[in-house]
């Protein structure tokens, strides 16, 4: 029997895919989405909305995440409903309306339902944000996942990209937004010794940390951090790279544009942006496909941060807006479920810088 750390692996994130698919059932439960589809028989997110009076956007969410775990069928005219006997299955007609409907809907996505402290709640019925790690405690909790990530480039990219790492192997300034603790800035620097790094990330706790890491790798002298979101940097022709790793789709929406443009300026003219993010799916049947199971469940879990994924077309158009030019696509890692993109910056000269 095949007993290594990647057979264990895949038992946990059968266990995970478990724990999320129970989650999105809580929610479907709590909100009364799936008693209303049980009782109408089909119906569209919007439709739901207006019947339950819930924030549309974050219904549409819901159900399309629901299609993908199978707890909900749908079609390409918008309608979804239950599969047969799924209601039969949950007890819909035998679970009392307090369970189904009330604060005592179990667990629910990680927060808190105390009376009067019930942030997701809230955005389900209004849309109002809930407010992202507002405390530097939480920065421990945020970064663990990223510290492996110099794996992803060093044994799934630049064997078969030899033109990428060559550009780190003959030196050159590389600028990360969204850096974090600094883990794979730090893992960088030590492995390219002729290149020179800058990370920038809004979070002061996550930032005071990278320092710090720095200093002790004696690495102060090719690496600087700063606590600044990209979208307020002023730098200009200053990198021949830059690095945005599981970021794109953590930046809100009316901040993504004026912070790929200050990215844009902050390239020289032969500057290259390098994206490493989750897919997200454009068509209702790509919802059933696992590729892209790691974009909707970020999607799922971050939509009351205010944040909202693109799929392939809206991202390459929003490069392309910004005047980035050459962009390629390359999927990633185990079932394909990271992509990895590449933009050039383009001959001309953005015009306007978008206000925020």
């Amino acid at each position: 029997m095949e007993n290594d750390w990647i057979t264990q692996i895949r038992k946990i994130r059968t266990y995970e895919r478990g724990y999320w698919a129970f989650q999105v059932i809580q929610t479907g439960l709590r909100f009364g989405l799936l008693q209303t589809l049980s009782e109408a028989g089909k119906g569209t997110p919007e439709e739901l909305a207006v019947k339950l009076m819930l924030y549309a956007p974050f219904v549409r969410i819901w159900c399309r995440t629901a299609y993908h775990f199978e707890i909900l069928e749908g079609d390409d005219s918008g309608f979804f409903g239950l599969p047969p006997y799924l209601d039969q299955a949950l007890g819909l007609d035998a679970w009392p309306v307090p369970f189904r409907r009330g604060k005592n809907g179990g667990l629910l996505n990680g927060y808190s339902f105390v009376q009067g402290n019930d942030p997701f709640g809230l955005f389900v019925r209004t849309g109002k944000r809930v407010c992202f790690h507002p405390f530097s405690e939480t920065t421990p909790g945020r970064f663990p996942a990223t510290r492996n990530l110099i794996a992803v480039f060093e044994s799934m990219l630049f064997p078969y990209e030899h033109r990428l790492k060559g550009r780190l192997v003959q030196g050159c300034r590389l600028l990360e937004i969204g850096c974090g603790r600094g883990d794979l800035l730090l893992a960088l620097a030590g492995r390219y010794p002729t290149c020179r790094f800058v990370g920038v990330d809004p979070n002061g706790s996550a930032v005071g940390e990278a320092e710090e890491a720095a200093e002790a790798l004696g690495l102060t002298d090719r690496v600087s951090f700063l606590s600044l979101g990209g979208e307020d940097m002023e730098f200009l022709d200053d990198f021949d790279l830059i690095l945005m790793v599981l970021t794109l789709h953590e930046i809100l929406p009316e901040v993504r544009p004026r912070l790929l443009a200050q990215a844009y300026k902050a390239l020289n003219q032969q500057g290259e942006l390098w994206i490493l993010d989750y897919p997200y799916p454009g068509r209702l049947k790509d919802f059933r496909n696992p590729r892209f199971e790691y974009g909707i469940i970020e999607q799922y879990f971050e939509a009351p941060f205010g944040i909202v994924h693109l799929n392939a077309e809206e991202q390459e158009g929003l490069l392309q807006e910004t005047g980035f030019r050459a962009i390629t696509r390359r999927p990633l890692g185990e079932g394909d479920k990271l992509d990895f993109l590449t933009a050039r910056k383009g001959s001309g000269c953005l015009e306007n810088i978008p206000d925020l």
